[in-house]
């Protein structure tokens, strides 16, 4: 395939940012030195006793519903550590839309541009961030400071590295070609949303499950678990605030089978991130309605799939 149509770049192409990358592990702080030590007892300090409002997102702007929801401290349930609200269908329908809108844009950027947001993100959780998403994994999912520190730093930061870095390394491989010809090959997003449905326990999971499809040219609409709230949350805003635009990633709490019911019924749902084993079966019959071809191929499994509608 020839011409993508992509935008130009500000940016290294491919192999040069690959020749910048390497292969490199967010490491485990220890737990005992004076600085990381320091910054995440002020963090956990700051969220003693507070209850933070997260709305959802759609469009780039806040929205609140009537249906309020708190997520509880799991170790001291008179703390609601976060007041959220869920989506209705139609607040659904309209990040579908949002979501769609955006679309062939985010698609047609250069897939080493998407790589550099994700890239600030990890820079961002590695460092100025990596006390405050801790501390909300800690109080919200109630993580010790190494169950968090793998969790919601070194794994989440590995997540958004690591893809890019593959990504990259998918984009420079190329068609052999002879003298006479070009052979090139773009990869490009599916042609509709997906939908990522993080679970109850992991930040990481929840931030790449969303992540990921992004990162590829795809549009997502992130339904964040109600256990989670807090952290994932967090993590929304730093991939925000690293630059990635607002209409790429729709934040949407909502009730299962609400947000099931929504995403299956749309004729532009094209792929299912998520973590579990009965969610692919029940949104088969959906996905038969879809505009994409051919139907759901996966296996459900304990460990994060994808089906690609």
């Amino acid at each position: 395939m020839g011409g993508s149509g992509q935008c130009p770049s500000p940016f290294p192409r491919p192999s040069l940012l690959l020749a910048q990358l390497g292969a490199f592990w967010g490491p485990c702080l220890p737990c005992a030195a004076p600085a990381p030590c320091s910054a995440l007892a002020q963090a956990l300090a700051d969220l003693k006793g507070r209850t933070e409002n997260i709305p959802c997102v759609v469009g780039g702007e806040e929205v609140w519903t009537g249906a309020v929801r708190y997520q509880l401290s799991p170790f001291n349930h008179a703390h609601k550590v976060a007041k959220f609200c869920y989506a209705d269908k139609d607040l659904i329908n309209k990040a579908i839309n949002a979501a769609l809108a955006a679309r062939k844009e985010w698609d047609l950027k250069p897939v080493q541009d998407r790589a550099q947001i994700f890239l600030k993100a990890a820079d961002m959780l590695s460092g100025p961030r990596r006390a405050e998403v801790l501390a909300k994994t800690m109080v919200g999912q109630g993580k010790t400071v190494i169950q968090a520190e793998i969790d919601a730093a070194a794994e989440l930061i590995d997540f958004f590295r690591f893809n890019a870095k593959y990504a990259l390394e998918l984009e420079s491989s190329q068609p052999i070609s002879v003298d006479i010809s070009t052979n090139s090959m773009v990869y490009r997003g599916l042609e509709g949303f997906v939908a990522a449905i993080s679970p109850f326990n992991f930040t990481a999971i929840g931030g790449n499950l969303a992540g990921a499809p992004a990162l590829m040219g795809n549009v997502v609409l992130w339904k964040p678990s109600d256990t989670a709230l807090l952290s994932s949350y967090a993590v929304y805003r730093i991939l925000l605030e690293a630059g990635l635009p607002p209409n790429v990633i729709q934040f949407v709490p909502a009730d299962g089978p609400v947000f099931g019911d929504a995403i299956t019924s749309n004729q532009h749902f094209c792929g299912l991130n998520f973590t579990g084993r009965m969610l692919t079966r029940q949104s088969d019959a959906g996905g038969q309605r879809g505009l994409s071809f051919p139907p759901p191929a996966s296996v459900p499994a304990p460990r994060p799939s994808c089906a690609a509608l």
